[in-house]
């Protein structure tokens, strides 16, 4: 997936309105459905597929190593439904350092497609520029200096 794709879906995915009425499922007797108040408090990582009816965790999906995504199943892989386990898994799931890790990642990429100057790549090249500008300096007042010696006849030798 290009770095475009991934923006994309983690700015601007399909997010339902707050008024919003949920699909319900009847789950141990009772009519259970996803709440939008469940996608303020866990956080932006945790979106909601209308087409799927369930809820995924979007830097998970998209940052996680492949080898680690395949073993991690819900909420990665396919969409977490059973409403009625929803702070058991998504509360441990939060917990987990594979999670933390993604966050991580996702953190870092939006900052370096919103803010490329404060970008550590960036900031290495500019670190780069800065020192290759100043050795230039450095070989240019050599070069002056013994074009100086050159043009006067004064040899360039030490004195021992």
């Amino acid at each position: 997936m290009s770095d475009g794709q991934k923006y994309h879906l983690l700015r601007h995915h399909d997010q339902p309105f707050r008024r919003h009425i949920f699909p319900t499922q009847r789950i141990g007797g009772c009519e259970r459905s996803f709440r939008y108040a469940w996608l303020e408090e866990a956080g932006w990582w945790l979106v909601y597929s209308s087409c799927l009816d369930g809820a995924f965790c979007i830097c998970c999906s998209l940052f996680s190593p492949s080898a680690e995504r395949s073993k991690m199943g819900v909420m990665v892989n396919y969409p977490f439904t059973k409403w009625h386990h929803k702070s058991d898994v998504v509360g441990k799931h939060a917990l987990k350092p594979s999670h933390q890790t993604a966050m991580q990642a996702a953190a870092m990429f939006l900052q370096s497609i919103e803010q490329p100057q404060t970008a550590t790549r960036t900031m290495l090249d500019k670190a780069t520029a800065d020192n290759i500008e100043k050795n230039r300096h450095i070989i240019k007042s050599i070069a002056e200096a013994v074009l100086y010696c050159g043009r006067q006849c004064i040899g360039l030798r030490g004195d021992r």
